[in-house]
């Protein structure tokens, strides 16, 4: 599969994050570049994750992904280790329209994030 290089423009696009960890910090980081309507999903955060929610003021839920949370959101990232969680989120964002990138797994995602 090969990828079309566009630029998405994030005015008024509401972007989740599912995910803690350092990956997940290390997309918020870039995203946070560009807006700050971003929202984050995790059991669990490392410590810069924490700063950076806290520091920004971003809204986040202490939990699991559950079925629907992807409605409202024109961008999702799936930064967590569960291969079959990436494939459920990647199915459920077409029903939705949103895009997805589901971190190092291509399978699962409508775009990639190229380094800059």
């Amino acid at each position: 599969m090969s990828y079309f290089p566009a630029f998405l423009k994030l005015d008024n696009k509401k972007i989740l994050i599912v995910g803690g960890g350092y990956i997940a910090y290390e997309k918020l980081e870039h995203l946070l570049d560009f807006t700050s309507d971003i929202s984050i999903i995790s059991l669990d955060l490392s410590d810069d994750m924490s700063k950076m929610i806290k520091d920004k003021n971003l809204h986040f839920e202490k939990r699991g992904y559950k079925t629907g949370d992807i409605k409202d959101f024109a961008v999702v990232i799936v930064a967590v280790d569960d291969i079959p969680l990436q494939a459920e989120i990647f199915a459920e964002s077409k029903q939705y329209n949103c895009l997805c990138n589901s971190v190092d797994s291509v399978d699962y995602c409508d775009f990639i994030f190229p380094s800059y």
